[in-house]
């Protein structure tokens, strides 16, 4: 897969960088202990190890080369995509005498960096700011028309317009210089650029989840002031975190932090996708135990599971229960005191993806149906919490264009589980440990020379030095 985003070079100035890694790895670290004998005969996705040894840099172009002109960034990916066309075509021979051939099969990143590589005309840029436009949306999604009139993108719905859109209507205006060299499906091209579960979730409608669901438990929570009464929730984020053994990734809680102004709706600054993972937990955890002091019909009972008793049967156990019978009492009443069936926004959204990060590259059918219902049946929900919102007049959770992306990321996994045996995994093109590839090679161009020219290639330089270092480390390279 082909990866681009932009790190800090020196005086905080932009560099993009480009880079390729393999789908298949060695799986995902995560907090359930897994033998390895439980992952043979399963490929697994590539988030274990480091970068140097996962990932490959391909260019480092500081922002003096694109700032003003696309000129010096298209004649890049044109070499790039035709030196790495050649891997599928020619391929390339192994020191054991074999053919062996490379495919890119799919370009992932933020959406302006999409945006950029696909010369895209649909994209959250064109997301109407106001209710009424002078323009029509030309549509706010490059795989299909959501956005334009009598096709909202804000249906999450079974029956929404836009899934009837897809493939319909390129959403380039030339073809983009990437596909002209590199593997693609030609019935269906957008597709080559495909959205990321990091930027559409962690970094993006999970942070606007936890911040909303937050600026709801202050309005119950005990204390006097605001200050005494986001520490309070501080202390039980840091108790939870010591209890479940995860990282608090955060000294306090506050106002700025969540985004908390009085008329304007809740935003989070953090840039650390694992904080919003721990928040989400933490708050499926806390709201489940703080359900009694919801009122009835508030915003807060869609974002967690209350007890549903159904009584008529509870009224006939009790009838056994005078005759004697305890023990079936014992048996039966967890089955008649039970969580609700209806849906719920932290406990649906947190099992999401908790189970999308234990299982492999590809998923089971049935599996997939599950791990994606759960992700609709968020949706559904977040979009009943915006409904009811907007009618109490209340700043409280935006629907914005990331909620597509989403939507089209747990469709197309149920939609493949509906079609084949198995599903591709989402988070193959999650862009966590590509990040920390822009990270590290940003870092190597703020200890070079400053001249545009010297950076890149010292930048490269520098980066195969320490990717010998790590392999050598690993014990990935041998002598012949």
């Amino acid at each position: 897969m082909l990866h681009g985003d932009e790190g800090r070079s020196k005086k905080r100035l932009p560099v993009l960088c480009l880079s390729c890694h393999s789908v298949l790895g060695r799986g995902v670290q995560t907090g359930k202990k897994r033998s390895f004998d439980s992952m043979q005969g399963q490929q697994q996705m590539n988030y274990t190890g480091s970068t140097h040894c996962t990932r490959f840099l391909l260019a480092a172009l500081p922002k003096s080369y694109y700032e003003g002109s696309d000129k010096t960034f298209k004649a890049m990916l044109d070499f790039l995509s035709r030196d790495i066309g050649k891997l599928s075509k020619v391929g390339i021979t192994g020191p054991d005498g074999l053919q062996y051939y490379v495919a890119v099969v799919s370009c992932k990143g933020d959406w302006p960096f999409l945006h950029k590589i696909g010369g895209l005309t649909r994209s959250f840029y064109n997301q109407p700011k106001q209710a009424e436009a002078k323009n029509p949306c030309v549509g706010i999604c490059h795989l299909c028309l959501a956005g334009r009139p009598g096709i909202p993108f804000e249906d999450v719905s079974g029956a929404c317009e836009w899934q009837y859109t897809l493939g319909i209507e390129p959403p380039w205006k030339e073809v983009p210089i990437v596909l002209n060299h590199l593997t693609h499906d030609p019935s269906f091209p957008e597709l080559f650029f495909h959205p990321d579960p990091w930027h559409s979730w962690h970094l993006g409608e999970g942070r606007n989840l936890a911040c909303n669901a937050i600026k709801l438990l202050l309005e119950i929570t005990p204390g006097r002031n605001a200050d005494l009464r986001i520490e309070f929730l501080f202390k039980e984020y840091q108790s939870f975190c010591r209890e479940t053994r995860i990282q608090c990734y955060c000294t306090k809680f506050s106002e700025n932090l969540f985004g908390l102004s009085a008329n304007d709706f809740p935003s989070g600054g953090w840039t650390k996708g694992n904080f919003t993972t721990s928040l989400i937990r933490w708050l499926a955890s806390y709201l489940q135990k703080s359900r009694n002091l919801f009122s009835p019909g508030s915003l807060l009972e869609l974002t967690v599971p209350l007890l549903h008793v159904n009584w008529s049967s509870f009224f006939f156990l009790c009838c056994l229960f005078v005759f004697g019978s305890l023990c079936y009492w014992a048996l039966v009443l967890p089955h008649f005191i039970q969580p609700s069936s209806k849906a719920n926004a932290t406990v649906e959204i947190d099992l999401c993806f908790r189970k999308m990060y234990v299982a492999p590259l590809w998923i089971p059918a049935a599996k997939a149906r599950e791990i994606a219902g759960h992700g609709l049946k968020y949706l559904e929900t977040f979009q009943a919490m915006a409904r009811k919102a907007k009618e109490e007049g209340r700043a409280l959770f935006l629907f914005n264009s990331k909620i597509h992306m989403n939507d089209h990321i747990f469709r197309n996994l149920a939609w493949e589980a509906e079609m084949a045996e198995l599903s591709l995994n989402p988070l193959a093109w999650g862009v966590q440990l590509d990040e920390d590839l822009i990270g590290k090679a940003a870092r190597l161009t703020r200890h070079v020379s400053s001249k545009p020219v010297f950076t890149i290639r010292r930048t490269l330089q520098r980066w195969l030095i320490a990717a010998h270092c790590a392999w050598s480390n690993a014990g990935m390279l041998k002598r012949i």
